[in-house]
């Protein structure tokens, strides 16, 4: 769809768009035959959950079920808001859809709330920013056409689309799966470790990728350009830059200052969630930088080779999960994970290079490079202080934060930051001091 916008074809929007809801209609529907047919199995599948635990897992399901099905037929709105350069608002509504289920959750909590409750927590605050954002489509006036089909419509669909439902499915599949490998090896404890371990990776993902999509549009008009591979590899580097400086902070704060987190937060007896918190995590230094390649692979028509990237990624996930988890337990579980992204981002890397023509050791060579000792002196710095101030509460945690902050933002100035960043740094500050001053 963003290739129509670049090449000034909005007429055919809504043909796509309409062949493409279609499509996830039909999806949805043997999604729909698949939450059934496990639904009426779910006694043979969890023998380790108790018969309390089952009644329960049953409601969850089917409340978990209901949502997805929802919730899947208008994926297609995030497209059409990148596509239209709607980043901004975009974005806002994927940040505030998650602090909007965090301020349910703990309301939910304060009034005696069950674990259902919590659940449906998420589930109201997603269907929430659904309508929200079907509402702004509908207002910016783009035109959906269920009426007809374009034959080349639906033979793009087919060749892109249904790769990317592939990507997304095989995506969500991970974490989907986990919970239920877990239940089936080890009982509801070690879910609930992993549980919270994924919903902070939750969190550091949506920060990092916050600049997901957004230069769709720039990279579509290279596309059309004889300049493709120069002018997406300069973007790939400025791009991957930033947001390999974001999510490193991210990473490196939850390497060295977990444990105080997780202490704070949850209280005793949630050690294990440090741990697999941070093999979930580790993953996201090589992949989120990579945005700009993902769309690139999606403009290059190079998308059929990623969902198969996907597919393996899924499917190695769960053949090794089941072994790790009976051996490590939960540990097992985020291994299995850290393990299959990795796989991932190294296909991905491979697709880059291969099928799209882009320079990547010159990519890693300009991104990483500098950033090494940056990332080094605070891990040092942040371990140190993990170390030496054991004192436990919010404040305490706070200015561990603080320092990890500064001397990263200290030493990527001095480090990796360029000359020619440096002064445009010097002046922005300089022109808010003076601004200041009068």
């Amino acid at each position: 769809m963003t290739g129509f916008y670049a090449r000034d074809e909005e007429d055919k929007v809504a043909s796509f768009l309409g062949t493409v809801y279609k499509l996830y209609l039909v999806i949805s529907f043997v999604i729909l035959i698949a939450f059934v047919v496990v639904y009426l199995n779910i006694e043979s599948i969890y023998t380790k959950l108790t018969p309390s635990e089952l009644d329960i897992f049953k409601g969850l399901f089917i409340i978990a079920s209901v949502c997805s099905i929802m919730s899947f037929p208008f994926q297609p709105l995030n497209g059409i808001l990148m596509a239209n350069e709607k980043f901004i608002f975009l974005k806002l509504c994927n940040l505030l859809q998650k602090v909007l289920s965090v301020l349910l959750i703990i309301l939910s909590l304060m009034l005696g709330g069950n674990v259902y409750s919590l659940v449906l927590a998420n589930a109201f605050s997603n269907i929430v920013f659904i309508i929200t954002k079907l509402y702004y489509v509908n207002r910016s006036g783009v035109k959906v056409s269920l009426a007809r089909n374009d034959a080349n419509n639906v033979h793009e669909i087919f060749n892109c689309s249904i790769w990317m439902t592939v990507i997304q499915i095989s995506q969500r599949f991970i974490f989907n799966i986990a919970p239920t490998i877990l239940a089936v090896v080890l009982g509801s404890s070690e879910i609930t470790i992993f549980s919270l371990a994924a919903t902070i990776e939750g969190y550091v993902f949506t920060f990092g990728d916050a600049l997901s999509g957004m230069f769709m549009p720039e990279v579509a008009r290279n596309y059309v350009d004889n300049d493709f591979i120069s002018k997406t590899d300069e973007l790939m580097i400025k791009v991957g830059r930033i947001l390999l400086y974001v999510i490193g902070l991210l990473v490196i704060g939850i390497t060295c200052m977990g444990p105080s987190f997780i202490r704070v937060w949850m209280g005793k007896g949630y050690e294990k969630v440090y741990l697999c918190t941070v093999l979930l995590v580790l993953p996201s230094l090589v992949d989120v930088p990579l945005q700009i390649g993902r769309t690139a692979i999606l403009i290059s028509d190079n998308v059929k080779w990623q969902a198969l990237i996907y597919v393996i990624m899924a499917v190695l996930n769960i053949s090794i999960s089941f072994p790790l988890s009976t051996f490590f337990g939960v540990y097992g579980t985020a291994l299995a994970v850290l393990i299959a992204y990795f796989i991932r981002t190294f296909g991905i890397i491979f697709i880059l290079k291969n099928k799209v023509g882009l320079h990547i050791k010159e990519y890693f060579k300009k991104t990483y490079i500098t950033w090494i000792i940056p990332a080094a002196i605070t891990i040092v710095v942040g371990f140190w202080m993990e170390h030496t101030i054991t004192a436990i509460g919010w404040r305490y945690l706070s200015v561990k934060i603080v320092c990890i902050v500064f001397v990263y933002a200290i030493c990527l100035y001095l480090f990796s930051i360029k000359s020619t960043e440096r002064k445009k740094v010097k002046n922005m500050l300089t022109r808010r001091m003076s601004g200041g001053l009068h």
